[in-house]
C-alpha cells in the first residue's frame, strides 16, 4: 500500500459542492461516481489531471463526523486539497501519519452568513477563490432576483465588500 494524503472537511459540503470547488481550483472536469465498497463511498474523477479522490461521505474522523477525501500522496494531491481546504476548510493529513496534520481555515470555514454567499457565487457565476469582484457582482445579481424580505443588510454588506476592494487595489 501507498502513502495517501487526506482531508477531512465539514459534512455540510455535498458531493456537488466538493465536484464544483475540483472543477474551479483545478480547472478541470469532474466526474462522481459510487464506489462499490460501501453505500457512502465514491469515487471523484478530476479528469484533466488523471486523478481519482476517494470519498466517504458522513463519516467518522478525527474532526467528528466529516467528509472524508483521500488521494495518493505527491507534491500535486497535497496542493490539490490545500486548494480545496481553502475553500471549505479542513484538516489535512499529508501522508498518513498521526503527526503530520494541518488545519486550514478556509473561506467558507466561518458560520457569519458569508460562506452562504461564497458558495452561492461558486456554483452560479464561476468565480474562484481569489475573485473578491466576482464575489462583489455575484452578491449584486443574487440581490436583484430576491425578494425584499429575504435580504435586509445585504446591500451593506455588498458595499462594505466593494470598499474593501477597492481600498486594496
Amino acid at each position: 500500500m501507498g502513502v495517501d494524503t487526506k482531508l477531512y472537511i465539514s459534512a455540510k459540503w455535498d458531493l456537488d459542492d466538493i465536484r464544483v470547488v475540483l472543477e474551479r481550483t483545478q480547472q478541470s472536469k469532474v466526474e462522481i461516481e459510487a464506489a462499490t465498497s460501501m453505500p457512502n463511498a465514491y469515487k471523484i474523477n478530476v479528469i484533466d489531471k488523471g486523478r481519482s479522490i476517494f470519498c466517504i461521505t458522513p463519516t467518522n474522523t478525527p474532526i467528528g463526523i466529516a467528509t472524508y477525501l483521500s488521494l495518493r500522496s505527491n507534491d500535486e494531491a497535497i496542493q490539490m486539497f490545500k486548494d480545496v481546504a481553502g475553500i471549505f476548510g479542513g484538516l489535512l493529513n499529508k501522508t498518513d501519519t498521526n503527526s503530520n496534520f494541518e488545519w486550514i481555515q478556509g473561506i467558507c470555514s466561518a458560520e457569519d452568513g458569508l460562506s452562504y454567499f461564497v458558495k452561492y457565487a461558486l456554483v452560479n457565476d464561476g468565480i474562484n477563490q481569489h475573485d473578491l469582484q466576482g464575489l462583489i457582482d455575484s452578491i449584486n445579481n443574487w440581490y436583484k432576483t430576491v425578494d425584499s424580505r429575504d435580504r435586509s443588510g445585504l446591500r451593506v454588506l455588498a458595499n462594505k465588500l466593494a470598499s474593501k476592494n477597492n481600498s486594496e487595489e
